[in-house]
């Protein structure tokens, strides 16, 4: 889930320069947070590592936009999703009504439920599933 780099710095920057490691590790964590950037003195004190980590951090941040792009479209405002919900609730509500049941897209049936058990119920229930293919009937001794 976390790209983990160990980056190779020159020895004497990696020791002598602490902001030189707090600004790197910044700047990678800007272009790519979901990487995590560890710097190590470069044992060849060529300082290469930090050109690897560079071109890792761009290529994770272009993925990123390119991420966000494709989902942009997919993206609702809060104005959109009071609006499905609207739309959603008269359908339920219309599902719902004898005389529009037959005109919702969402064709529901009343519950007869008026409570929830409390655990002191004792004997014989019937129970109905009315699935959408099934209709099961059961006798549920407690």
């Amino acid at each position: 889930e976390k790209l983990v780099v160990n980056v190779g710095v020159d020895g004497e920057l990696y020791q002598g320069y602490t902001r030189f490691r707090e600004i790197l590790q910044s700047v990678t964590g800007l272009l790519a947070p979901e990487c995590m950037a560890t710097l190590l003195p470069s044992v060849d004190r060529t300082g290469g590592g930090a050109a690897v980590a560079t071109a890792v951090a761009l290529r994770l941040a272009a993925h990123r936009r390119e991420v966000d792009q494709l989902l942009a479209p997919l993206r609702l405002s809060r104005t959109d999703l009071e609006r499905v919900q609207a739309l959603m609730r008269r359908e339920m509500e219309l599902g719902l009504g004898r005389e529009s049941n037959a005109k919702s897209s969402v064709r529901m049936l009343p519950t007869y439920v008026c409570s929830t058990p409390d655990g002191t119920e004792r004997g014989e229930f019937l129970a109905l599933d009315l699935g959408g293919t099934n209709f099961r009937v059961l006798v549920v001794r407690v």
